[in-house]
């Protein structure tokens, strides 16, 4: 990741967050009404939707975490320049 502002690194954590949120929802309802008609929500076939949740929610973690690393090395620096610059003057 290119070194960006913090608040863009946020903006994009919580973009992808939705994105990623989302689509899971959509593939599981989408699964889920497979047998019947596509928003009759009546006759989910919740068998279906139950991996789609779990590997929507394990990509939608991974995807986190790794946003998340960036976002804490550039706060890390953005800190550690902080005290440096203040103990210098």
């Amino acid at each position: 990741m290119k070194n960006t502002s913090l608040f863009m690194q946020l903006l994009l954590l919580i973009t992808l967050m939705f994105i990623c949120i989302t689509l899971t929802v959509s593939v599981a309802l989408l699964a889920g009404s497979i047998e019947t008609s596509i928003f009759d929500f009546r006759n989910l076939n919740i068998a279906n939707m139950i991996p789609v949740f779990i590997f929507g929610g394990l990509i939608t973690l991974f995807t986190a975490v790794v946003v998340l690393l960036f976002t804490s090395r550039t706060l890390f620096y953005k800190i550690k320049n902080f005290f440096e610059e203040d103990n210098n003057k």
